[in-house]
Parts: structure tokens; sequence; C-alpha cells
């Protein structure tokens, strides 16, 4: 009886076999039209006669690619190559059951960068079908094909992952106050940043307010491919940095709501998408903070190509405002810090990795800088020990940003120390970091000779002396004794700052009204053998003042502790 039932089921089972074997069906192969090699991860799309795409799929590393129409019909087939010039097929009638095969030989589209070059000097292309606009187009194709393939991967193909995320709290200045790394986990491809709606960001904006909660939403390959972000946004090509080409993208002149603008890197050969550098812009009002502290809110999006041609994100970070609220406004005091990297699971041995390495050191004070925070892009970090010596793997490569954080390099002037560095698998780099020498250091930031050949150099950083973190919105007084006629005072890293010059009878004041940029500002022309008062009032601090004592170095770095 068990017998006749499995075959009776058996039976069944291969009479509704033929409904799946009999789907129409599309086999393709994507070569190069130059040499007939394979192009893994091509783009092959079914489209219907009036155009409209119901299916996109990705060639396999030997270029081949299945598509199953629905239905059957009539339809054209697409295939796109990254850095190749596409070509669509001629109509296909397809009969119930049919398999028909196509083969496709691309041919290589290599960009000229004397028209990209071009292109950047002209205003910013708000319709890509309009006259004139086809190179930003051609850039905008080509990042759309792999943000298609990291979609498509994401969603249609499993693949198996290594992810860890980390959340670092961080200062105005960039200077790690906290950090959380998660244990990695195993995980199919996931969005980087929270989901949404293309049409609600498109009505509401990419930063939206609920009751007390601020929600910020990056842009991932879902909602760079939504019409809404083509439709509220205008695009520009980027003078070559590198071996990358850039695409910038804005919002539309009329857009109100909170927005986003940024940059979708590419190599200029292959046109492989790298990156996208993302900031917000049309903030809402009630977020205070000066243009600089604004500018940093934003994030970065890291793209890898697999051996099979497949895409995924492998590098994802957000940054966003840590606020302090009072009854008429919100004031950013720092900024959290969250991202995530994610690779093949079980693929980087420690032989696949990059390694950097080197030492952090004080020049200024002639020894190694302990307790550095040495950072290579967004998310890897190590802390130099007691010889200064720091060292970071990845499993990722190409160019990094290498960032060093310190107190000390705050306030001097150097915070953060940053550089570049290439990063290439299974290579150690080395990269030393060295504060410049007391005389280069003063020479650099005062002008050498002359009058302040025997003058000095006074650094101040104003810092609560519970929370260390730098303090603004304060008057500060700086008195000199004796006749000497020192500068007015100067924030480091370009920032405003207005003081002004006082003369009284043997001592001269620097008076800032109001320190409206937090960090480290100095002095010039200061005589080194006089003595030095600091006063701080302000912010709903009580007055407070400082004896700094003469006799001091050419550059003197002091820190002031506000009560």
């Amino acid at each position: 009886m068990r017998r006749t039932a499995w075959v009776t089921a058996f039976l069944t089972l291969l009479a509704g076999a033929p409904a799946v074997m009999l789907a129409q069906v599309v086999s393709v192969r994507v070569h190069r039209a130059e040499s007939d090699a394979p192009v893994p991860g091509a783009l092959v799309t079914l489209r219907d006669t009036e155009g409209t795409a119901l299916l996109r799929v990705l060639a396999d590393a030997r270029g081949r690619a299945t598509l199953r129409a629905p239905s059957p019909g009539r339809f054209v087939v697409r295939a796109d190559g990254i850095g190749y010039r596409g070509e669509n097929s001629g109509v296909i009638d397809l009969a119930k059951g049919q398999v028909h095969e196509l083969v496709f030989r691309l041919h290589e589209a290599p960009l000229q960068m004397s028209e990209v070059v071009v292109a950047a000097s002209q205003p910013v292309v708000c319709d890509l079908d309009a006259r004139g606009a086809e190179l930003t187009a051609r850039l905008w194709e080509e990042a759309r094909k792999a943000l298609f393939g990291t979609v498509i991967v994401r969603t249609e193909i499993p693949v198996h992952l290594e992810v860890q995320t980390y959340e670092r709290l961080l200062s105005l200045t960039g200077e790690i106050g906290r950090e959380q790394l998660s244990p990695s986990r195993l995980s199919l491809n996931e969005r980087p940043f929270a989901a949404a709606e293309p049409a609600d960001l498109s009505r509401f904006g990419w930063v939206q307010q609920i009751g007390r909660q601020t929600d910020y939403y990056g842009p991932d390959a879902d909602l760079l491919l939504s019409d809404e972000f083509l439709r509220d946004h205008c695009f520009r090509a980027v003078v070559p940095r590198g071996d990358s080409v850039g695409l910038t993208f804005e919002p539309h002149g009329g857009r109100k709501v909170p927005e986003v603008a940024g940059t979708l890197w590419m190599n200029e050969r292959s046109l492989e998408l790298r990156s996208i550098d993302f900031t917000f812009v049309n903030l809402p009002r009630f977020l205070r903070g000066s243009r600089e502290v604004l500018g940093r809110l934003g994030g970065r999006v890291e793209f890898a190509r697999l051996p099979t041609g497949a895409w995924i994100v492998s590098e994802w970070n957000l940054r966003i405002p840590r606020t302090s609220q009072s009854r008429y406004r919100t004031a950013v005091i720092g900024y959290r810090h969250i991202g995530g990297e994610a690779r093949l699971a079980g693929s980087a041995t420690e032989r696949d990795r990059a390694v950097v390495t080197g030492v952090v050191f004080d020049s200024l004070a002639g020894r190694p800088l302990v307790g550095a925070v040495v950072a290579l892009g967004e998310r890897t970090a190590d802390t130099t020990d007691d010889q200064g010596r720091y060292r970071i793997e990845t499993p990722g490569e190409g160019e990094y940003t290498l960032t060093a954080h310190h107190p000390w390099l705050a306030i001097v002037g150097y915070a953060p120390w940053r550089d570049t560095v290439r990063m290439a698998r299974s290579v150690e780099a080395r990269r030393d970091i060295a504060v410049p020498s007391e005389s280069s250091f003063h020479d650099a930031v005062c002008s050498p000779g002359g009058a302040n050949a025997d003058r000095g150099l006074l650094s101040l950083m104003v810092v609560d002396s519970v929370s260390g973190r730098p303090m603004e919105h304060l008057r500060v007084s700086i008195t000199f004794a004796g006749t000497a006629l020192p500068r007015p005072a100067r924030a480091f890293g370009g920032a405003r700052l207005h003081s002004k010059l006082q003369f009284r009878a043997n001592e001269a004041t620097v008076e800032i009204p109001a320190l409206t940029s937090p960090g480290a500002f100095y002095v010039c022309g200061v005589d080194r053998s006089a003595a030095v008062r600091v006063a701080v009032s302000g912010g709903g601090r009580a007055a407070q003042q400082w004896e700094v004592e003469g006799g001091r170095s050419r550059v003197h770095p002091t820190v002031v502790r506000v009560q």
C-alpha cells in the first residue's frame, strides 16, 4: 500500500513537472568582443517591446545567464557590462516552453578623461536625457550597473557574509570618546542603512523628526535607483582624483526638505563603482551648529566586486549628531558614528589581509606618542603602545584615509592628523606619523624670521574639566606681561576667530569676545620669558583665570580646564 501511494505521488509530481520545464527561457552568454573572454557580472535584462524591464539577472563567472520569461510573447534582451558598450538583441518571439539562445559580444568603451574635465566645468545636469548631457548620463549609467548588481545579489542570490558592526561616540573635533564593536556574525546580504520608501524621502526628506526622535537615512543602492531620487537630484562630472572619476549629485534648487548630496566614485579605467560619499543638506532649522560642524554629518558606502562579478556593500558608515536640547534650540555637541564591514564568510585568511603599521612620534616633545588612536577609513582602528606603535589589518584593498587622534595633537592643531594610504592584500604598508619639530612647526604657523625669530607661539585649548570636551561660546582674554606686541589669536584649521589687541602699561591683552569654534587656537609673536594670564568667562560658568609661567619653549601648548 505504501509503495503504491509513493508511486502515485511520484507520478503526480512528474505530471506537474512540465509546467516548470516548459517555461520560456532565454539562455544568454556575454563575451568580450576583443578576446571572446567572458564578462563576469554582466547585467542582463529582459524587456518587453515597449522597453519596460521585466527581469534583471547577473551573468556568472563564465558570462552565462538564464532569463525565464513570465509568459510567452515578444521580448528584447539587453546585455550591459561595466566599462562596455551595452547591446540589445532583436525582438524575440518566445513560444510556450521554448528555449532561445543568445550570444552578446560587448566592445570596451573607455572614458576619455579630457571629456570629463570639460564636463566638470559645465553646470549641473538635472535632465540626463537633455542634449549635451551625454557624458554625465554615461557616468550615471555605469554607476547604475553596479548598483543594480548590488540589489540583485542582495535579493536574488544567497551570499553568506561575515558582518561586523560598530558604534563610536565622537567629540566635535573627532576624538573617540567611546567605541563598541559587535561580534562578527554570519548573514545573508542586508541593506547598510535603515530601509525607507523613496516616496516618503522625496516628500518628507532624508532627515525626519517624529516626536523626540530624529531619523537620518543614507542613500543605498535601492534608493539611488529609484525614480524619485533621479527626479529630485541633479548631476555633474568631477575632475579625476588620483585614479578615480566622480559623479556628484545634489538636490534640485527648489527642494526645501532635508536632502543628501554627495559623489559616486568610480575607477577611471574600468569604471567600476568604488564608493559613495554623502552629506546632509537643508538640515532642519532646529539643529544648531556651525557650518563646519553640520558639514561633517553624512557617511560613506564602499562596494566590492566578488570573483563571480557580483557586487556587495563591503563597508558603510553614517555620522549623525549627538545633541543637547534646551527650550529654544538643539545644539550639536558631538557625533554618533555607526557603521560596519562585510566580507564573504571564510574568505579572508591572514595571508589575504592588507596591513598598515607605523609609529606616531611627537617631535615637539622628542618622544613616541602613547595612546593615540590611529584609524583606517571609518571603522578599523588601533591605539599606539608605549613605543608609539600601531598595526591595523583589513580584508579590503584600495585607497584609504588614515587618521590619528590624540588630545596632544589637538592642542597643536593636528586634530585629526590625516593622510591617505594605499592598501593591498598580502602587503604590509608602512606609514609613520610625526608632529613636526618645534622649529618647523613654529615657522609653518607663524612667519619665520624678522621679529618672530626670538618670539614664541602659545597654543591653547579650552576644555570642560569633567568631560574633557573642547568648549565654545566663551569669552577668553590672554594677557602678556612686558612690552612685546603679540599678534591676534587665530584658530587652527582655518576656522574663523574674532580677536582684538589691547595695550596698557607694560602688558598686552589678546581679547576673544566669543570663542565661536571649539578646538585649539594660537597666538604668535609671544615673548617667551614673559608671564601669561589666561581668563575665561561666560557660557554659564564663573569667571576663572590661570597663570602660565615664563621661560617657555618656542612652541608652548597649554590646556585650560574650565570648572
